[in-house]
């Protein structure tokens, strides 16, 4: 951060003097700073001509702390026209203090003299010059430098000033140059809208800067005066890094959700053929004290909210992370939207306060109003409430393509996956299946699902026995009578799962891959429906954190669009960024790739990352989880920058250098698994009591209604005071 006072001429005498990244002796009351610094000021051979406009500085003493001011043998004429720089106010006309230089090259009536602090830097800028403040020379994006301009009449007569203009130069945008409050370093709304100033006199304006990209940024600075003349500057700055404003994604439409005094973990989202995006996100204490509840809403295609709602009892419910570390909300496919407008969420329902026994949540909610049309809890046995944490399953995942069922998968309280079809009609049980992968009772569990309009389908999750990632493919699910085709062991690393899964229109699938452990990737695969590894991609394999992270598949045409959180420097490697990249669906070869970034000091940092990533006729629909920094009270934000290649270079290339194949690279290793089978969803309580799952009715006439009136969807720019906890973005994106 930097300030820098400058001062300018008109005809007056448009003047410029600063400080570099302290403004020592300004304030708001309008008086002149007086740069001190830490070291004398030596004007020994720079006499300082004041001419007729003489400086008294009988009554304001220049503190100078024990740097003793050397003022040579050249002395300062201080006449008999007194100047009071203590009570003159900044928007008030005040006689200048004429410390530049006093040869003015302008058009007759305003010349501009700018400079950085001393008179030996001063320089005059002619009409239509170019001038470049060094302080504004190499600011990180959304850092920022202020400076400060004094427009000074030195001719004999009055003018108005009627306006001061900041234009954008070509290739930079709207809001990096405007014009501030003199003094302030931040942005403060400021005009000079027909001021007049008085012979002999001067008034302020300051120009704040916050560059968004790097390289050149630059504005036109047009002064109008006395209606009809004008005087015309360009001011140059520069951005820092390697940040270049991404050619492919555009923000049309961009919205907050959430509330402000707590946080939210985003989940999944799905879309309608109109464009409406229905989103979920498990959220804390919004109609309760005591834990989280699970929240649903509408963003119609115009950016408008048509409706929310939130799933409110007494204990915990929640769309579980895939990840387990509860760092964001459910699965990419917790959320879905069947081809006849039906809409499905799937999670977890607790029975009691101890939040260790679950229903496994399944609700079917109108897509136009909101309403709950019926919901329902599987468990394993017949007791709606057990006793037992085995007795409980947990709902991952729902996939709403076929006609009359739609399918859940997700974890059973016996170590086991979860596989289950209800009707759409009335949530009935139409069957339950429990896949047991492993022999050692070691927890698998099913996090995404992908079905065909053929009943074919694929179960993407993690095994226990392993400790990383499966792929599964179940065929018959539009049957009663499914089956496992074959299950594989996808080796992405300990802890590693499989979050998403989308059908790539040929029979096979892509996955999103959840690397986990203390170094994470960016991970994406193409599978066949025999099991083969088509091609597998991983972006920035050589990063060394664990804040690169795959959330979200999806696959349009020749392309698959993959979402999630990466840091790279020289941004944010701390939180991390929302990340999109495309690569085409035959080989995985790379097309783009982008991360959203708000900055990274600590009023503009925000983690992000992308849950959900979805193509339309338009463009794509983003839902991603924002968290700002503790510190960040209003900048919640950014814009979508290129990947690049590297750290350091300027321009830094398209980010495609950064894409390894994972095979090839030792980080994808795909094996068969035994053969194993679907068995019914019982609870076995000895040899004679064996009880069947069974899908219960629950009754959300109290459970299902509005969250609180602070609950808010608005543009992030009047977003304030979220800093520090989660809330959703939702973004409806231009792609070229």
């Amino acid at each position: 951060m930097n300030h820098v006072t400058r001062w300018m001429v008109v005809g007056l005498l448009l003047s410029a003097a600063g400080t570099g990244c302290t403004e020592v002796g300004g304030s708001p009351d309008g008086a002149v700073p007086a740069d001190i610094g830490t070291s004398p000021i030596d004007v020994g051979t720079q006499p300082i001509d004041a001419g007729t406009q003489p400086v008294d500085v009988g009554t304001q003493p220049i503190d100078a702390g024990t740097q003793p001011v050397d003022v040579g043998t050249q002395p300062v004429d201080v006449g008999t026209q007194p100047v009071d720089v203590g009570t003159q106010p900044t928007d008030v006309p005040r006689p200048p203090a004429d410390t530049g230089p006093t040869m003015f090259v302008g058009d007759g009536t305003i010349a501009l003299v700018a400079g950085e602090g001393d008179a030996v830097r001063r320089q005059n800028i002619a009409p239509g010059e170019s001038f470049m403040p060094f302080t504004s020379d190499g600011i990180p994006p959304y850092s920022f430098s202020t400076h400060r301009f004094t427009i000074r009449n030195l001719s004999g007569a009055a003018v108005v000033i009627n306006r001061v203009v900041v234009t954008p130069g070509t290739g930079s945008r709207s809001g990096e140059w405007v014009l501030n409050q003199p003094g302030s370093t931040t942005r403060v709304v400021y005009d000079v809208n027909n001021r007049s100033v008085p012979a002999m006199m001067g008034t302020e304006f300051g120009l704040h800067f916050v560059p968004v990209a790097s390289g050149p940024r630059t504005a036109t600075v047009t002064v109008t005066y006395n209606t009809s003349r004008s005087y015309t500057f360009t001011i140059q700055g520069r951005g820092r890094d390697n940040a270049v404003i991404s050619p492919n994604l555009t923000v049309a439409t961009e919205r907050t959700y959430g509330r402000r005094t707590q946080s939210s973990l985003i989940g999944a989202a799905a879309a309608d053929s109109g464009g409406n995006l229905y989103f979920s996100q498990n959220v804390t204490q919004w109609s309760d004290n005591f834990s989280s509840n699970i929240a649903l809403a509408r963003m119609n295609t115009d950016g408008t909210l048509a409706w929310q709602r939130e799933w409110n009892e007494q204990f915990m419910q929640r769309q579980p992370d895939p990840g387990q570390n509860a760092e964001a909300g459910g699965g990419g496919n917790s959320v879905a939207m069947g081809p006849d407008g039906s809409l499905f969420f799937v999670g977890n329902r607790s029975l009691a306060s101890t939040n260790n026994t679950f229903q496994g949540l399944v609700a079917r909610v109108d897509p136009a109003t909101g309403n709950m049309l019926w919901a329902r809890g599987i468990l394993r046995g017949t007791t709606p409430s057990p006793s037992l944490a085995n007795q409980g399953v947990e709902a991952y995942a729902v996939d709403a393509t076929l006609a009359d069922r739609v399918i859940v998968a997700g974890a059973a309280g016996n170590g086991g996956i979860l596989l289950a079809a209800l009707s759409k009609t009335d949530g009935s049980l139409l069957w339950g299946r429990q896949l047991q992968l492993t022999t050692n009772g070691m927890q698998s569990r099913a996090h995404s699902l992908a079905v065909d309009a053929m009943g074919n389908g694929y179960l993407g999750g993690f095994t226990g026995d392993a400790g990383t990632a499966t792929l599964i493919r179940v065929t018959g699910l539009n049957s009663t009578a499914p089956a496992v085709a074959w299950s594989k062991t996808v080796g992405i690393g300990r802890g590693g799962n499989i979050n998403h899964l989308a059908l790539d229109g040929a029979g096979g699938v892509v996955a999103s891959l959840d690397y986990r452990g203390a170094t994470t990737q960016l991970g994406v695969a193409r599978f066949s429906s025999t099991g083969a590894v088509l091609w597998g991609r991983i972006w920035d394999a050589m990063n060394s954190g664990d804040n690169n992270n795959s959330y979200a598949v999806s696959v349009s045409g020749a392309s698959v669009y993959l979402g999630g959180r990466v840091a790279i420097a020289p941004f944010d490697t701390t939180a991390g960024e929302g990340f999109a990249m495309r690569v085409g669906l035959a080989d995985g070869a790379w097309q783009w790739g982008a991360f959203y970034y708000t900055g990274k000091t600590t009023t503009t940092i925000s983690e992000h990352r992308v849950k959900a990533i979805i193509p339309t006729a338009s463009g794509l629909l983003v839902l991603a989880q924002g968290f700002p920094g503790m510190n960040n009270e209003n900048h919640y934000s950014g814009l979508w920058y290129q990947t690049t290649n590297e750290g350091t270079m300027f321009p830094s290339g398209t980010g495609s250098m950064r894409l390894a194949n994972a095979v090839t690279a030792g980080m994808l290793m795909v094996t068969d698994r035994p053969a194993v089978s679907l068995e019914p969803l019982l609870f076995v309580q000895s040899a004679t009591q064996m009880h069947p799952g069974t899908a219960h009715v629950i009754n959300t006439s109290m459970i299902w209604g509005a969250p609180p009136a602070d609950v808010t969807f608005v543009p992030p720019a009047e977003r304030t005071a979220n800093n520090g906890r989660g809330m959703a973005l939702l973004q409806r994106l231009e792609v070229r």
